[in-house]
């Protein structure tokens, strides 16, 4: 296999992906979807400017050294079987030439190489579903419009008094799937409640004691996920998702984790009731202090709650 400068790239039949470093769950979707439509395999990788997606390459590049593309009929090397080039041999500007199924050689070898018409390999990556940023929006049972939706369902978490159990909140199916359970409440187990509306802000004080809906969701063609607390917009170059505030559980009871809750939220209706058992959302405000041990006094007010934001790039 050859790792050469390449203006197109062109995929015969594949029939597997192999990665020393990720475990691929999947074939290459685009393969799929290719198959699906009744498309040829062939001309997989699209044309693009690949001036802002370079150093996503070589970062992938890194993390996923070993790529071995079998045409169709071949056997499954195994990691090793090809010659990997170190990386220090692959600039910004080259892809990779994978093996033709008929011949065995790159099929590109001699295209000449262009800035703003090369194939990124890495797009190819990215546009594949075990590359994507996956995020769980509390609040709201539908994604952002930038995003995909992978199911909906209600907010779960630890009993807000428990000493043990998990510390983070789920988001649960609406419709669980269960395998060999045993009847009953049973005594060593972990256990996992609905989570609870708990706030003061007048413009959304109507939810307070219904219980949390939450959805799941992935983007194509983004790849991490970052929630900035204490701001509702994101840093430069970053894509804001939604924005909202920060929630944890309530400081007297058991610790969550921070999550940034959608600031226009919504509820799962005939969940009014209040109840002893049930895990909490509750606002984060900022402690600050002048002589040290707080945040900073100035910048942060005591006893504001804070704001966040949900990012991809």
């Amino acid at each position: 296999m050859r790792f050469i400068k390449s203006r197109i790239i062109e995929l015969p039949n594949l029939r597997c992906l192999g990665f020393a470093s990720c475990p691929l769950q999947q074939t290459f979707d685009l393969i799929k979807i290719a198959k699906d439509k009744g498309e040829p395999t062939t001309q997989l990788c699209h044309k693009t400017n690949a001036a802002g997606v370079q150093s996503r390459w070589k970062q992938h590049l890194q993390s996923l050294l070993l790529l071995t593309v079998l045409a169709a009929g071949s056997g499954i090397p195994m990691e090793g079987s090809q010659e990997m080039p170190a990386q220090s041999e692959i600039d910004d500007n080259e892809v990779i030439g994978l093996p033709n199924a008929e011949n065995g050689t790159s099929n590109n070898e001699g295209a000449e190489s262009s800035p703003t018409d090369a194939v990124d390999l890495a797009e190819a990556f990215m546009i594949s579903k075990f590359i994507r940023w996956r995020l769980h929006p509390f609040g709201r049972d539908v994604c952002p419009s930038s995003a995909d939706q992978v199911y909906s369902g209600l907010a779960a978490g630890p009993e807000r008094a428990a000493t043990g159990g998990g510390a983070n909140y789920l988001c649960l199916p609406e419709s669980p799937v269960y395998d060999r359970p045993q009847s009953g409440v049973q005594d060593r187990t972990s256990r996992l409640y609905g989570v609870e509306y708990r706030f003061d802000f007048p413009s959304i004080q109507s939810l307070v004691e219904h219980d949390v809906p939450c959805a799941v969701c992935e983007s194509i063609g983004r790849s991490t996920v970052l929630m900035v607390p204490a701001r509702p917009s994101c840093p430069s170059g970053w894509t804001r998702e939604y924005y909202g505030f920060l929630m944890a559980e309530r400081s007297i009871h058991q610790r969550t984790q921070y999550v940034c809750l959608d600031g226009h939220p919504t509820y799962r209706s005939g969940t009014a009731a209040a109840s002893n058992e049930f895990a909490t959302m509750q606002p984060v405000e900022g402690i600050c202090s002048g002589t040290g041990g707080g945040l900073p006094c100035g910048p942060y007010v005591n006893g504001y709650e804070l704001t966040c934001a949900v990012c991809t790039k």
